[in-house]
């Protein structure tokens, strides 16, 4: 599945599911199956070996703004439904990324790379 709108592309083998959208902004759940979730990109701080690593997540949220002129967004990782059981976040800025979200058996890996 590919999600390419308001400036923010994702690749995924697993379902994009749009659960809010208003006038000004969009939100967007990619849901994990209580798997454990890698998260890798190329711009961690050195200190860091590879990924962030996400312990039985209900899913990613990704909130973007539908305008244009804003390309940074919210990513949540959630470990229930609700917006509150946010284990972790951080905001990005998806201008000049693309996000790749693949299934293993038992876990969902995301990484975060620079736009080709």
């Amino acid at each position: 599945m590919i999600f390419n709108r308001y400036n923010l592309k994702i690749y995924s083998d697993v379902d994009i599911r749009i659960i809010r959208e208003s006038e000004d902004d969009i939100d967007l759940v990619i849901p994990t199956f209580d798997k454990t979730v890698n998260s890798f990109t190329n711009q961690l701080p050195d200190f860091i070996i590879d990924r962030l690593q996400f312990p039985l997540l209900y899913g990613i949220m990704i909130r973007i703004s539908k305008n244009d002129e804003n390309n940074v967004g919210a990513l949540h990782f959630l470990k229930n439904v609700d917006l509150n059981s946010t284990v972790a976040n951080f905001d990005i800025d998806y201008s000049n990324i693309e996000i790749y979200v693949s299934s293993k058996n038992d876990s969902i890996s995301i990484y975060v790379d620079e736009r080709k």
